[in-house]
């Protein structure tokens, strides 16, 4: 099973959330959450919907195992495939190993932490180019981990727009506005985030289960949904075989969902001061909508 690393940093990479990565594989249904892409339309018409021109539509693999999208792309003139982590805080992030065996320019040290401890440093680097299925994104340094997948989030998007069409392998990246159509509506949820301070980026939205109204971090790097664990034991919410529970009637905006299996985790303590998640929304859940960020507006929207 995959560990939970690579994904949001609290005070520095790796105290996130990302790599919840356990993938279904051939466990019991009862166990383990299955994809279900779903899309509400074809790509060619949510593009034209969210105002997106016929080039900005590419294409990315949806890994089943790692539950994480993938796109192609380059790094410094290195090719590489990156999957977008909307948790990644610090806009890339790569292998350490690509920093020392192509020499890039090494600006500084970041520290590791993990579960708020100190395990040691990474070095940042100098990126003088980043490119993401042909589409250039601005950024000028970015930083390193000791895992073998390279990321890419929020601040090589500031300002910008992505949608994800699991369902079709297609997304587009957008630098435009999106259209004043784009409104709450039948089979769409249009909300306004919130970031703890000092993690701008990072998307929290509200949710309700039980009656209650709990904060989501929204994560596309965590392969399934997961649950603070002192809320599962006041909940009295019993293990499965895999040490993961079932969420029934999470609600996100109209839609009420049911996770077969989330993951037990620290959700709470992700973030030194409020506002704090207690749930993770993984791509367990992102996978059954159109799902877009809107950076430049500060809005999350789900269709289906």
């Amino acid at each position: 099973m995959k560990r939970w690393a690579a994904g949001l940093v609290l005070a520095t990479l790796l105290a996130g959330v990302v790599g919840i990565g356990w993938g279904p594989r051939d466990l019991p249904a009862r166990l383990v959450n299955r994809y279900s892409p779903h899309a509400p339309s074809s790509p060619e018409e949510w593009a034209r919907v969210y105002g997106y021109g016929p080039d900005e539509l590419v294409e990315f693999t949806f890994d089943r195992g790692r539950g994480r999208p993938f796109f192609q792309g380059e790094v410094n003139g290195r090719p590489a495939s990156l999957f977008f982590d909307s948790a990644n805080a610090f806009g890339l992030t790569v292998p350490e190993a690509w920093v020392r065996q192509e020499g890039w320019r090494v600006t500084g040290e970041r520290p590791h932490v993990v579960g708020g401890q100190p395990t040691g440093t990474f070095p940042d680097f100098t990126v003088t180019s980043l490119a993401v299925a042909g589409v250039a994104l601005p950024i000028s340094v970015g930083t390193s981990w000791a895992g073998n997948e390279a990321s890419f989030g929020w601040p090589s998007l500031r300002g910008r727009t992505i949608t994800l069409d699991y369902a079709h392998g297609r997304a587009a990246i957008g630098s435009r506005p999106l259209p004043e159509s784009i409104t709450p509506g039948r089979g769409r949820y249009v909300a306004r985030y919130v970031s703890p301070e000092g993690y701008a980026g990072a998307v929290l939205i509200p949710t309700r289960v039980r009656g209650r109204q709990y904060l989501a971090l929204v994560d596309t790097g965590a392969s399934v949904t997961a649950i603070d664990r002192t809320l599962a034991e006041e909940w009295g919410l019993a293990p499965n075989l895999l040490g993961r529970v079932r969420l029934e009637g999470l609600e996100i905006g109209p839609f009420r969902l049911d996770v077969p299996s989330a993951a037990l985790r620290p959700v709470r303590t992700l973030f030194r001061s409020g506002p704090r998640p207690s749930f993770v929304i993984g791509a367990d859940v992102l996978c059954r909508f159109l799902v877009t960020f809107d950076y430049a507006a500060g809005r999350l929207i789900l269709e289906r």
